[in-house]
């Protein structure tokens, strides 16, 4: 398939030669190809979601525990192993980058990926095989039988743009990877910019106005969307009512560069207006914005599920604001970055909701010859569930319509940092963390193709490396992690399920919730207990994790220069989760399917009963990586 791939553009680009003899083409073409192995080990029977060993041994349980991690942007019970303590697997990726240059002003760039799913076929047009979350862009090398007649891969196109450079600066249009600042918000291997972007250099100064000129692109009212079929009897019409259409959505950025410093700033604006949700459920949410996690939040009208109730028509603002200074000398590096969300969405039938969240990177780094040594600190910010509750999907900050007399929302506030707004950003912090990110941080803190993008996260690093010589890097790395917010998870939220899951209520007083951890953000304010749901439910106040301690972790590695063009790579990593896990996991060693409440409460039929459980202890994990790259 790849031969055939280039032997197509050779032609395509020939014939365009021959027809055009004025035009004087060139196509370049370089390349990425990797192979990865890891083995993620348990040191212990204590599992994060409970001992392994009681839970294998024990007659009536209800579930197993194997080894946990990640699926599908959440940490599941046996994620990574359905009965055993260890994982190993491998993967592999090929990326192609091909130009094609019309002139010293006109380019065409992509990137090519060829990637798989795990287990699935991609007969039959399924979306799976080529965005499944945590293996986006990779191959697993055991994942399907060859002999059968299945596929290893398929081509993707993932970027596709046009770059024009005229007298008063550069044109780029298309999808295109996007970089800005140190990464911790807009990251190149995972932002990708959408938009018509105008690029004005000045000296040292470069200018950029950024704006996209079409709808959400995700949504369920697209132009031509197959997923709107059917859905016209549930769309809701309003005087006012502009779909998902943004009213603005623009970016402008400054970046000053000479010498040793580079510093920019970067401000990205969007508005809605006069979008709608209706809180029944169906097919879809009945609503425009029904896959915009952060318009979702904020839009609902009350609890999912109910009925005759008042549909919000919303005009929402997001900001997003980016600021950064790199300073290099011979001794002393300097990195730093300051992020804010600024949210305001005023609705029609429903008090304001307003929110500031803030990020920062702050990294120096020492040398002396052929040592570096460098300290970092790593902030996101998290929700505020002050009082055990954290509600905005009501019209008031009063009282539930639906829970116990008395109950009070703590604030109108969303203070949760989004770190997948704008893509991804875990670039600064990939030198000083291996498991840590892999598990998500314990709260599935994952972009859509897996990638950890530490949410509600506060973090101190160190890092020491040694060039041995110019081909060979040896490197040791320490990092100690806590949740940002004080108040941001309720005890026992995470369940490690792909079906539902309650809480004991004769245990700590855990009340009914869902376990199923989908969607962003993984803390969706859309009902009273627990910030995500599927359906109604009783309001509880439900008790804050009273611990931040996510652990700490240490890795040691080198990195091998074998061959120009040949980097072959090892991290062994070591990490002991915290405190945190204990109270924000469910302990199910020894889960049970309850029977049925008593009408009118909300059935139990196939949950499974769990615990909070802060007295079990979690053994260590241990992990190796090594990677092979290839750049050509």
């Amino acid at each position: 398939m790849v031969a055939l791939l280039l032997c197509l553009v050779q032609a395509v680009t020939g014939v365009i030669l021959c027809a055009s003899p004025g035009m004087a083409w060139e196509f370049s073409l370089t390349s990425e190809a990797e192979w990865r192995f890891r083995y993620i080990s348990r040191t212990g029977p204590g599992d994060l979601f409970g001992n392994a060993q009681v839970a294998q041994h024990t007659p009536g349980t209800a579930s197993s525990i194997g080894l946990a991690g990640p699926q599908s942007q959440a940490m599941r019970v046996e994620g990574f192993s359905s009965k055993g303590s260890d994982a190993a697997y491998a993967e592999q990726r090929w990326f192609l980058f091909p130009e094609f240059k019309a002139n010293e002003a006109i380019r065409l760039r992509a990137h090519l990926t060829f990637q798989g799913n795990v287990n699935a076929n991609y007969r039959g047009g399924g979306a799976n095989w080529v965005t499944n979350p945590h293996y986006s862009g990779w191959t697993m090398l055991d994942s399907r039988d060859l002999y059968s007649g299945v596929g290893l891969s398929v081509p993707v196109l993932r970027a596709f743009w046009a770059t024009t450079k005229m007298p008063w600066g550069t044109l780029a249009i298309g999808v295109r990877p996007a970089a800005f600042g140190l990464g911790w918000v807009v990251h190149e291997d995972d932002s990708y910019a959408r938009s018509v972007a105008l690029i004005v250099p000045y000296g040292p100064l470069t200018f950029v106005v950024s704006q996209y000129l079409h709808d959400a692109g995700y949504q369920r009212t697209d132009p031509n969307d197959d997923r709107n079929t059917r859905l016209t009897g549930y769309t809701i019409g309003t005087g006012v009512d502009q779909n998902e259409v943004y009213t603005l959505n623009t970016a402008v950025a400054v970046r000053y560069g000479q010498g040793s410093l580079d510093m920019g700033a970067l401000v990205y604006l969007t508005e809605r207006s006069g979008t709608h949700t209706w809180p029944q459920g169906g097919g879809t949410y009945q609503d425009d914005i029904s896959a915009s996690g952060i318009v979702k939040a904020v839009s609902y009208g009350p609890a999912l599920g109910t009925t005759n109730l008042p549909i919000y028509i919303t005009d929402g603002k997001v900001w997003i604001g980016v600021t950064y200074v790199k300073y290099a000398a011979d001794r002393l590096s300097i990195n730093a970055e300051y992020d804010i969300g600024i949210l305001d969405y005023r609705r029609d039938g429903g008090r304001p909701i307003s929110g500031f969240s803030q990020a920062w990177v702050a990294e120096v780094a020492g040398y002396s010859g052929p040592l570096k040594i460098t300290l970092a600190n790593f902030y996101k910010s998290g929700h505020d569930r002050r009082g055990g509750l954290f509600m905005l999907n009501e019209a008031t900050g009063g009282y539930t319509n639906l829970g116990p007399p008395g109950v009070v929302y703590s604030n109108d506030k969303f203070d949760y940092f989004p770190g997948i707004f704008l893509g991804g950003g875990d670039g600064p912090i990939r030198p000083y963390n291996f498991l840590l990110g892999l598990y998500g941080t314990g709260n599935n803190s994952y972009s859509t193709s897996g990638v950890c993008t530490f949410e509600d996260f506060l973090a101190y690093a160190a890092r020491v490396d040694y060039a041995v010589a110019a081909n060979l890097n040896l490197f040791a790395s320490f990092i100690k992690a806590e949740r940002a917010s004080n108040t941001g998870t309720p005890q026992g939220f995470y369940t490690g399920s792909w079906g539902a899951f309650i809480a004991d209520p004769a245990d700590q007083a855990n009340a009914p919730g869902q376990g199923t951890q989908f969607g962003w953000p993984p803390l969706v304010p859309v009902t009273g207990w627990g910030l995500s749901s599927t359906g109604p439910r009783q309001y509880f106040r439900i008790a804050n994790v009273p611990d931040n301690d996510l652990g700490w972790e240490v890795n040691a590695g080198f990195d091998w220069k074998l061959l120009e063009g040949m980097t072959f790579k090892v991290v062994l990593g070591y990490w002991q989760p915290g405190k945190w896990f204990k109270w924000a996991y469910q302990d199910m060693t020894v889960s049970t399917i309850p029977p049925p409440p008593p009408p009118p409460a909300t059935t139990t039929a196939g949950y499974l009963v769990g615990r909070v459980n802060a007295n079990r202890k979690i053994d260590p994990l241990m992990g190796i990586q090594w990677n092979l790259l290839f750049n050509f």
